[in-house]
């Protein structure tokens, strides 16, 4: 039987025994990690190609997700690479 990551709940749904997380918890980390990368997204579109803006945006909207999410639980690594399936 498979369990969730973050809480350790049995997974019975392929989706979520694929990503290792049920959909509770994945609305209450991915969904936050998610609503700032799409602000993070808006942000850079703006910036143009001023690349000293975009990495310090970057760091900013990381320290964001550090703050809302315990990246552990999703194994680490930055929010542009756990939204996009990079991490």
């Amino acid at each position: 039987m498979y369990k969730c990551r973050n809480c350790g709940r049995n997974l019975t749904d392929p989706e979520s025994v694929r990503i290792g997380v049920g959909p509770v918890c994945y609305t209450k980390t991915y969904g936050v990690v998610e609503k700032l990368t799409a602000e993070m997204d808006a942000e850079e579109a703006e910036l143009k190609h001023d690349n000293h803006a975009i990495r310090e945006l970057h760091k900013r909207y990381q320290n964001k997700v550090d703050a809302a999410v315990d990246l552990t639980k999703l194994g680490g690594g930055p929010v542009c690479c756990i939204v996009r399936g990079h991490g």
